[in-house]
């Protein structure tokens, strides 16, 4: 029986093996000293400007930088004060210099709407063109719009006049690489959002229709419609008519429309 080997592996240190060879012992392990070696001697000129610029970025970061700020809400019942409140918060820990001039609000006023029924966010625009500030903040991504192709020509406008975006929600700046990654997609899923609530609502009144419920505006009763057209039979005007019946000019025409009635005669008796 042939004794043990003093020198076999298991007496080796393992450790001093792989540090001198070890793709030896494990080849999937990489080389990693060697690798980033060889890497920053090939890219040295272009890591350094990266540091430098970043070194320069970081010092105009430091400055005051003029901000404007954009409020938005869809209904009557909702208020923008909310927004402003905590956008002001940010802009006073973050040294931001706001002229309220620059404070721009769209209330009531529904976010799939273009900029031309928007005149808070035409304004804005006009802002951009301008160049009167160096960025905008808005409480959220939805409150710029919920149109993807909208709201990526907004950020191509800012880019080309080099202004930033700064959307407090999602604590998102558009300055970085990765704020304008993050902000396309935000773009993304607002979009799909809203198409997810059209196909929610589209659903809903399939549902409703399979049930036999009537979709729309009440119907107006019989007795009412036969006195609409007996009404304008002795020559009544639209107006007093729907005063006297208690119903709208609109639902007026829309009875006599049903019932025949030359559109030429009731002009002449409106």
């Amino acid at each position: 029986m042939q004794e043990d080997n003093p020198k076999n592996e298991c007496s080796e240190n393992p450790l001093k093996n792989d540090t001198e060879n070890p793709s030896k012992t494990n080849p999937r392990i990489p080389q990693k000293d060697m690798f980033i070696k060889e890497l920053f001697s090939k890219h040295a000129d272009v890591i350094l400007e990266s540091v430098e610029t970043a070194g320069e970025e970081s010092e105009m970061d430091s400055k005051p930088r003029r901000v404007a700020l954009y409020c938005r809400v869809s209904t009557d019942d909702q208020t923008i004060e909310n927004q402003l409140q905590e956008l002001r918060v940010v802009a006073e820990r973050h040294n931001w210099i706001i002229d309220e001039k620059h404070v721009y609000k769209d209330e009531a006023i529904s976010g799939s709407k273009g900029r031309d029924k928007r005149p808070g966010f035409e304004a804005l625009h006009i802002g951009i063109h301008r160049k009167e500030f160096d960025l905008v903040a808005a409480w959220s991504v939805d409150r710029l719009g919920r149109s993807l192709s909208d709201l990526l020509a907004f950020l191509g406008d800012m880019e080309s006049k080099g202004v930033d975006l700064y959307l407090h929600q999602q604590s998102l700046d558009t300055s970085t690489p990765s704020g304008k990654a993050m902000f396309q997609m935000m773009g993304v899923f607002s979009q799909f959002e809203r198409a997810m609530i059209q196909e929610r609502v589209k659903a809903g009144l399939k549902r409703a229709k399979s049930q036999g419920k009537v979709l729309g505006r009440p119907k107006v009763s019989q007795e009412i419609e036969q006195a609409i057209i007996a009404a304008k039979a002795t020559g009544k005007g639209i107006r007093k008519i729907a005063a006297e019946v208690g119903t709208s000019p609109a639902t007026v025409i829309r009875i006599l429309d049903q019932a025949g009635v030359e559109r030429e005669i009731r002009k002449r008796g409106a």
